[in-house]
C-alpha cells in the first residue's frame, strides 16, 4: 500500500530543499506550437509531472523541454565527466540549472536512486543497454512509471523479461519506444477515508513490511489529514496531491470543501465536494473533468463499481460515472445520470460491499425507530432490513 504520511524522500543527490527551490522559480509553461514529442509521450504515460532522469547527456532537448514546465524535477547522469560538464554549461546558459542537474555516475547498472521512485527513466546512452541496465532501469521506475529509448535501441522481448509492459512506439512513425512499469498486484491503496467503500480500514496490500529507512517528507504535518491515494498519487485536505513513491508536488488547489464529504479517489479520478457541488477532478492535472449536480451537497461519497454513491440528511443516491475516456490532460468526464435514489431519515453508516448498499436510518430524537437496510447497489431496491 502507497500511504506514506510525513516522510522524506532521500536519493542520489537531491533533497528536499532543492526540490523547493526549484518549483519555486519557474512557472508552469504552455507551449504554444502544439504538443511536441514529449508532450505526447507523457500523455500516452498519463504523467504530469514528478521526477525525470536521463541517463546520458549528450541530447538536453527533452530534459530541457519538461523542466521548462515547471513540474519535472529532472537529473541527467553520464559516465563521461567530459560531457557532464558540457551538460553543466549548457544548462547554466539556458538558465535551468537547478531544475535540471547534471552528474556524473560511475557504473549504468547501479542507478543511485532508491527503488520505485522515478517518473520517468529516458536513456540516450547511444548503445544497446544490457539486460542489467533494463533491470536496473525497472528497480528505480515507480509502479506506472514510463520508460523512454530510441525504437531499436532494445528488443520488446528483452524490456519484457526485465519486467516492462505496454512496449510500443511513442506514436506513429516516432524514433521513441516507450514502456511501463506494472503496478504490483500485491500493493493495495487507500482510495477512501476508511480504506474502501466498505469502510473496513484494513488494507489488503501484503508487501507493506516493517519500515527501514526514512523515504521522503514533505510539508506541514496537517498535510496528513484526510489523507487518500489512488494510482501512484497522495490527496491531502483540500486539496495538494504529491507523488506517492518520492513526494513531489504535482498540482495544489483549494477547494473549499468546507464540512462536506471528504476527498475519495478511483484510477485517475478525484472526487471532491468543491463550492456545493460534486466533482470529479484529473488526479494528475487537478483539472475539473467533470461535475454531478444530481449529486447535490452531499455529506459523505463512495466509489464502487463504477458508480458514485452519496448520502445526504435524507437520501442516499447512485450516480454513474460516465467516465467516456481515459483521464488525460485533454479528456473530460460526463456528468453523470442519477440510478436511483432512496429516501431515508438521517442515513448514516453506509458502507457498500459485494454488489450492496448498508446504511443505518431512523432520528431517535424524534422518536423515529432505528433500522438496517440493504440496497441493491444496482437498482436500489430494498432487500434485507432489520429494526
Amino acid at each position: 500500500m502507497v500511504r506514506q504520511v510525513g516522510v522524506k524522500w532521500i536519493a542520489g543527490v537531491w533533497g528536499a530543499a532543492v526540490c523547493a527551490a526549484a518549483f519555486g522559480r519557474f512557472a508552469m509553461a504552455q507551449a504554444s506550437d502544439g504538443p511536441s514529442a514529449a508532450d505526447l509521450m507523457l500523455q500516452r504515460g498519463k504523467i504530469s509531472g514528478g521526477l525525470c532522469v536521463q541517463v546520458g547527456c549528450d541530447d538536453l532537448t527533452i530534459p530541457m523541454e519538461l523542466a521548462r514546465t515547471g513540474r519535472f524535477l529532472v537529473q541527467v547522469v553520464d559516465a563521461d565527466a567530459a560531457r557532464v560538464d558540457r551538460a553543466r554549461q549548457r544548462l547554466q546558459t539556458q538558465g535551468l540549472y537547478g531544475m535540471i542537474s547534471a552528474d556524473q555516475i560511475g557504473d549504468p547498472t547501479r542507478l543511485p536512486y532508491a527503488e520505485n521512485l522515478v517518473n520517468v527513466l529516458i536513456v540516450r546512452s547511444g548503445r544497446e543497454p544490457s539486460g542489467e541496465v533494463l533491470t536496473e532501469m525497472a528497480r528505480v521506475l515507480r509502479p506506472g512509471g514510463l520508460a523512454m529509448m530510441a525504437v531499436g535501441q532494445a528488443a520488446e522481448r528483452d524490456l519484457k523479461e526485465a519486467g516492462f509492459h505496454d512496449v510500443k512506439a511513442a506514436q506513429a512513425d516516432s524514433e521513441w519506444l516507450t514502456a511501463r512499469k506494472p503496478w504490483p498486484a500485491a500493493m493495495d491503496q487507500w482510495s477512501h477515508p476508511r480504506h474502501g467503500p466498505d469502510g473496513n480500514t484494513v488494507s489488503g496490500d501484503t508487501l507493506v513490511g516493517p519500515p527501514r529507512r526514512v523515504r521522503w517528507v514533505a510539508g506541514p504535518s496537517r498535510e496528513s489529514s484526510q489523507l487518500v491515494t489512488a494510482a501512484g498519487r497522495n490527496f491531502y485536505a483540500d486539496t495538494l496531491a504529491r507523488d506517492s513513491f518520492n513526494g513531489l508536488r504535482l498540482w495544489q488547489r483549494p477547494l473549499r470543501t468546507g464540512g462536506a464529504a471528504l476527498p475519495v479517489a478511483a484510477g485517475d479520478l478525484l472526487f471532491v465536494v468543491a463550492q456545493k457541488k460534486l466533482v470529479a477532478v484529473d488526479g494528475a492535472t487537478g483539472k475539473t473533468v467533470g461535475e454531478y449536480p444530481e449529486a447535490g451537497t452531499p455529506s459523505d461519497v463512495m466509489v464502487a463499481d463504477g458508480v458514485l454513491v452519496t448520502v445526504d440528511g435524507q437520501s442516499v443516491r447512485a450516480i454513474g460515472i460516465d467516465q467516456t475516456s481515459e483521464v488525460s490532460q485533454t479528456s473530460e468526464v460526463s456528468g453523470g445520470r442519477l440510478r436511483w435514489k432512496y429516501e431515508a431519515s438521517e442515513p448514516r453508516g453506509v458502507a457498500v460491499e459485494g454488489g450492496a448498499v448498508y446504511l443505518l436510518k431512523g432520528s431517535v430524537r424524534r422518536g423515529e425507530k432505528t433500522a438496517v437496510v440493504c440496497l441493491d447497489l444496482a437498482t436500489g431496491r430494498a432487500g434485507a432490513m432489520a429494526t
